[in-house]
Order: C-alpha cells, then structure tokens, then sequence
C-alpha cells in the first residue's frame, strides 16, 4: 500500500489493543504513541474491584460509562461503586465523571454487570502519573476536613 500525507494518523490496533480486564481493551499513552495524553477503553462483562486505593492526579481525568447496547447506549445494565474524596457515587446510567486535578477518588467497584457495558479512562497527560497522598486535616472528632 502506497503511503499517503495523512495515513500515519490511522493508528492500527496492534499498537492500540490489548488484553484487557476481561476481553481485549484499547490502551493509549506516551508509552505507544508519544502523545501527551492517556485513553483507555474497556468492555465490562463482569464485576471488578478495579482500584482499591484513593488516588488523584496532577492533571483532569475523565471517567466515561456507557451503555453497551450500540442501538441504545442509555441502557447501562449495572451499577458501579466510585469515591470521590471520600464521598460514594452511584454509577447506574450513561454517563461522564470530570475528575479536577489534585482530587482524591477511588475505590471504583463494578459491583454489577447485568449486560456488558463501556467504561473509559481519559487522562490530560501522557504519563499516567498520581500524586503522594498527603494526610488530610481532621476536626476536633478526627472526621477530615473539606479541601481547601
């Protein structure tokens, strides 16, 4: 095949995919593609504890679910556990989580998987990085304080 101006854009899937969590995921990054920014993209077909520890990240993160029905991606089929400093989110519809840099988030649990459904990481850096976990402030009764 002849190349062409633009065909160097076109990014084949054996730079893109690999084995997921349970089937194959796209994983895009600094580490592939030498771009300044991270896109994962995985098929949920089962419940995942996938992140156990609070993190943040120096840059914004966004976090997308959405339904696996092509014809119809509102019909979600699951629920899914996500803290977002230290507060617990219920994820049971099509949606996008916008994650500011510097915020605390994590655990995400995918408790529920009625019928495979989409979920993915996009991350404004190309190496995925987090921050140290700083100790939190707490009041006179040990509950932590709101961020600044």
């Amino acid at each position: 095949m002849a190349k062409t101006k633009y065909g160097n854009l076109i990014i084949k899937e054996d730079k893109l995919v690999r084995k997921g969590h349970f089937v194959d995921s796209i994983f895009s990054s600094y580490d592939n593609l030498k771009l300044d920014m991270h896109f994962n993209y995985h098929c949920m077909t089962k419940p995942l504890l996938m992140v156990t520890k609070p993190h943040a990240h120096p840059s914004y993160e966004i976090l997308g679910f959405i339904g696996g029905n092509p014809l119809n991606i509102r019909d979600f089929g699951g629920e899914v556990d996500l803290d977002i400093d230290g507060e617990r989110h219920l994820i049971n519809s099509t949606c996008m989580v916008i994650l500011p840099p510097g915020i605390l988030h994590c655990p995400i649990n995918f408790r529920r998987v009625d019928r495979p459904f989409m979920f993915f990481v996009y991350l404004a850096t190309g190496k995925y990085a987090t921050l140290p976990e700083e100790p939190r402030p707490v009041d006179a009764d040990g509950n932590p304080l709101p961020p600044p």
